[in-house]
């Protein structure tokens, strides 16, 4: 018995053999019609659907119908919509959880159902816990690495234990122009993508910590002191299977060697170096030029 994150894996499971079908049991009558294909692989159903996930906007009947406001099918008459709306002083939108990913999918849907009947594509994309020289952001590891090594102090480090999905920025980067410029060339590669590591390179923060202190040199060291910070998860990982399947992509450096290159822009900087000429050149190795 195994539980996925998504099916985007039934097809290379089942053909495969790692799977059982599961077509004739009980259970399957109680499913959906409308979720089979997502479980399906030659006519045969694979896994059972363990929930179910809605996405929606609504709206209050009673106040467009007090502005004389229509339910807009168009962007345009979602713009007049809005904007008579504020001219009332009533908010247009409002999402229902404080976290910014929240309205992320209100945003998506609503250009999807518009811009898709006139042939535009409007996809997502989400990235691990990117690194790269020139952060220097409150609050995260690598730069938190950074400041201490540029300063002769001890790295601290709050929660070694952590697994986190770190990647060099130019991965994301590179996967959000790929997915763009291949859905301007076919709209059927818009969609929902996470782009991460592979399992290997998702490291706990001491061992990604061990890494820098090794690659930077001059007898750095760090050490664990917890400052009873708001709670974190110990376990974060993305399922990048999509992303890999759709366009055969795969990260390019692994998390040593993204590591080895922060180091090399950290100590550009430090040494008053050209910075832009060094990200220049990591820009191209990155790109195999």
């Amino acid at each position: 018995i195994l539980q996925m994150q998504s099916y985007s894996r039934i097809k290379e499971y089942a053909s495969k053999g790692f799977l059982l079908d599961l077509s004739k049991e009980e259970a399957m009558g109680k499913v959906l019609p409308s979720s089979l294909p997502a479980v399906s692989w030659n006519g045969k159903q694979y896994a059972v659907p363990m929930d179910y996930a809605g996405i929606g906007i609504i709206y209050n009947k009673d106040i467009f119908d007090k502005y004389g406001i229509k339910a807009p099918a168009t962007y345009r008459e979602l713009e007049q919509a809005c904007r008579t709306l504020k001219e009332n002083n009533i908010v247009p939108f409002a999402g229902l959880l404080k976290e910014n990913w929240s309205m992320g999918h209100f945003i998506t849907m609503i250009h999807t159902a518009l811009l898709k009947e006139k042939g535009i594509a409007v996809s997502t994309a989400r990235a691990g816990n990117v690194i790269g020289g020139g952060d220097f952001s409150n609050d995260r590891i690598i730069p938190d690495c950074v400041r201490a090594a540029l300063s002769h102090k001890e790295i601290i480090v709050r929660n070694p234990y952590s697994t986190r999905p770190y990647q060099h920025v130019l991965e994301p980067l590179y996967a959000y122009l790929m997915i763009a410029a291949m859905q301007y060339k076919n709209i059927e590669y818009e969609g929902y993508y996470n782009v991460g590591p592979d399992d290997v390179d998702c490291f706990q923060t001491g061992s990604l910590v061990d890494t820098f202190v090794k690659l930077w040199g001059d007898d750095l060291r760090w050490s664990c002191q917890s400052d009873s910070g708001p709670h974190e998860a110990n376990f974060l990982k993305l399922d990048c299977s999509k992303l890999k399947k759709t366009f055969n992509w795969k990260p390019r450096w692994n998390l040593e060697f993204a590591l080895e290159k922060v180091v090399e822009w950290s100590k550009c900087w430090q040494s008053g170096g050209d910075v832009r000429e060094c990200m220049d050149r990591q820009i191209k190795e990155f790109l195999g030029e």
